[in-house]
């Protein structure tokens, strides 16, 4: 069952995107989704992870909903770490398991790093890796190895660069490498350079004459997912190609390609083309099993080679070199994504693609942030709107709030409202005045979250300060300051 299709169209990529307005977080300015759930019960659990971008080459902060989010099954958002990564781009952003334990990770394109974090959004791991590519960082073993992919400019051989039309001269082009690394020390254990290995020929990527690409770094391979099969041996993805790529990883030497001008499979009833996120699903002494997102179409002139988008489950025989589709994901719209996208197997074999899904237990180490305003109705009465959020918290049910002193004496507090979460933001109204406010979060067995206590919060005051309620605030509050130095005398 295709559970999620999130798909981009070209006004969204151009940062176009409607944005969900916080009243007490102005400064978060998550994507906003519009959600269609058709079964329920059959929903995988988790949380969506997702980190919208505008520009590829990103140089500055960008706009308020570039980074990584965090959002449930109804679109709500439950975490946005824009700010908290400088409206900077974040790809591949996912969780992984990282030896022992589960943390959320990401690429930092800008900076070439591979970032950890815990379930508190704190960085654990901050690795710069040279030559780092923003599309995947594929942890395996059990997180105690991580696969990654390089980019490596070189000045091709004179030999290799004939094959592009050049009489004279070498090619400047990016022969994409990968890099095995250990996550205790994160130093490489293997290393493949495509150099030896895939000459321009096997590319579908032309522009110009052959003397303008070679000049500026023709990125003729574009490799853009990497995965770890059973028997040891390497799979890789190139998108300029159309190419799957088998490599062993004793010799470095290509097994074999699916796909693209050089395929060395059957695969009448197999077509794919600028493809992302390849992964190795099974494998025996016969077959092999892949998924993938068929893109189909590029931001190049090359023509489609499927009607739209569409996610792939490819069997591979490889003994008889037969490829057959096992199942097919078709973009919702019948359109196209022409770039990134993912292809996930989710526990209960639902298929989630765009992004990412997994569970989360998100564990914020600030308290919630709220915001509260008196109001004068028109008939002189008073009442408050009281507006709370916990960004990253996933286990907040129900929000209590507390009329207290400035000090947050227990004496002076008392309950006065609670309001099942609906949403990242939450308004609670009470009818009535306080002049100082607090709020607690609660799990769904009633229990008070760690760091779940907001600071003291002093109202912001109602048109008409006069009123009935708010007179008896200020006569309740001297005489609670009047009890309070006695209960602190004592």
């Amino acid at each position: 069952m295709l559970e999620v299709s999130l798909y981009m169209n070209e006004r969204q990529q151009m940062g176009c995107l409607l944005v969900a307005e916080q009243i007490q977080r102005p400064d978060l300015q998550a994507p906003k989704w519009n959600i269609s759930i058709y079964d329920r019960e059959k929903l995988a659990p988790g949380y969506w992870f997702m980190s919208p971008y505008e520009h590829i080459d990103q140089k500055s902060p960008g706009k308020g909903w570039i980074g990584p989010h965090i959002y449930d099954d109804e679109g709500e958002l439950i975490w946005s770490g824009a700010e908290l990564f400088g409206h900077m781009s974040a790809m591949d952003f996912k969780v992984s398991s990282f030896r022992d334990t589960k943390v959320l990770s990401m690429i930092r394109p800008e900076v070439r790093e591979a970032v950890l974090l815990d379930d508190a959004f704190r960085i654990v791991e901050d690795v710069p890796i040279d030559g780092l590519n923003m599309h995947d960082l594929n942890f395996i073993d059990d997180g105690k190895h991580a696969l990654v992919i390089t980019r490596g400019v070189v000045n091709a051989s004179e030999e290799l660069s004939r094959v592009t039309g050049l009489e004279n001269g070498k090619c400047e082009a990016n022969f994409h490498g990968i890099l095995e690394l250990d996550t205790a020390t994160w130093e490489p254990v293997w290393n493949w350079t495509s150099y030896d290995h895939i000459g321009f020929d096997d590319t579908s990527f032309k522009y110009g004459p052959a003397t303008d690409r070679c000049k500026h770094e023709w990125d003729f391979l574009h490799a853009n997912a990497v995965d770890k099969c059973p028997d040891g041996d390497i799979l890789l993805s190139a998108r300029h190609t159309d190419t799957i790529y088998k490599i062993s990883k004793e010799t470095g030497s290509i097994v074999w390609r699916l796909g693209g001008r050089k395929n060395d499979f059957d695969a009448s009833n197999v077509n794919f083309s600028r493809q992302h996120d390849v992964r190795c699903r099974s494998q025996n002494e016969t077959h092999t099993g892949i998924t993938l997102m068929d893109n189909a179409k590029g931001e190049d002139p090359k023509r489609p080679t499927s009607a739209y988008s569409r996610g792939l489950h490819i069997s591979l025989n490889t003994v008889k070199m037969t490829a057959d589709i096992i199942s097919h994901y078709d973009h919702p719209d019948q359109g196209y994504t022409n770039r990134r996208g993912s292809y996930q197997l989710l526990p209960n074999n639902n298929v989630f693609m765009g992004y990412y899904k997994f569970p989360f237990v998100g564990r914020p180490l600030d308290p919630p942030d709220v915001l509260s305003h008196a109001f004068t109705r028109t008939d002189d009465s008073t009442m408050m709107n009281v507006y709370v959020s916990w960004n990253g918290a996933t286990e907040v049910a129900t929000w209590n709030l507390y009329r207290t002193d400035a000090t947050g004496h227990a004496e002076a507090t008392s309950l006065i409202a609670s309001k099942t979460r609906t949403g990242f933001e939450t308004t609670i109204s009470y009818d009535g005045y306080a002049k100082f406010v607090l709020i607690e979060a609660l799990d769904k067995n009633g229990n008070l979250l760690e760091n779940g206590r907001s600071q003291i919060l002093t109202n912001l005051p109602a048109q008409n300060m006069l009123t009935s309620e708010v007179v008896a605030e200020e006569l309740w509050l001297q005489q609670i300051g009047d009890g309070v130095h006695i209960w602190l005398s004592e």
